[in-house]
């Protein structure tokens, strides 16, 4: 998987994929995620909202992103909320990884320039009744749901939407929803 996130760092150059692998890769390894890569788990829909959103402020992490440095930030310190909150390392990885991957995905394809303003993800994390995590993100750029890209397979580059394929196999559920401008998106892990 380190060689995987290596040659990705190398093609893209966008996000430091090395270090994050460095950072989630013994999780992953642990989880067989690697295994499940060709097969992305099917299990995103449309409807719905975001459960848990009353929850007391305590089971609960709310945090805008406004750039790609905030967004690394941002999944150290839900790994942190999630390990306070007696989730084990592999799960907390998980929802850090994932929160990550997403947000770091709307931070370079959707914050464009010159559209009169700044860009924000609104993030929650939410640690419910059922010891689900939650995590919500919501966003002001272009519709874009994450099914669409999880699908796409380029034969010569093994490795493209990589992230998208690894949060499908890691997330329980997956809800999509673009409402009122914004693409909101659900992760339960």
């Amino acid at each position: 998987l380190g060689e995987i996130f290596k040659v990705a760092a190398a093609q893209r150059g966008a996000l430091d994929v090395h270090r994050r692998a460095q950072h989630h890769g013994q999780a992953l390894v642990l989880a067989g995620i690697a295994d499940g890569l060709a097969h992305p788990a099917e299990h995103l829909s449309v409807e719905g909202g975001c459960r848990g959103a009353g929850r007391r402020e305590a089971d609960r992490l709310d945090i805008s992103v406004h750039n790609l440095e905030e967004v690394t930030n941002v999944s150290e310190r839900i790994v942190l909320f999630c390990r306070d909150h007696g989730v084990d390392q592999r799960r907390a990885v998980f929802a850090g990884l994932a929160l990550e991957e997403m947000a770091g995905n709307v931070v370079q394809h959707g914050f464009i320039k010159g559209r009169g303003r700044d860009h924000t993800i609104d993030l929650r994390v939410i640690y419910d009744q059922e010891k689900n995590i939650i995590l919500r993100m919501r966003d002001d750029c272009l519709p874009f749901n994450p099914r669409d890209m999880s699908r796409l397979r380029e034969p010569e580059d093994p490795l493209h939407n990589v992230g998208i394929r690894v949060v499908f196999n890691i997330a329980k559920d997956i809800r999509y929803q673009y409402v009122l401008g914004l693409n909101v998106l659900t992760l339960t892990i």
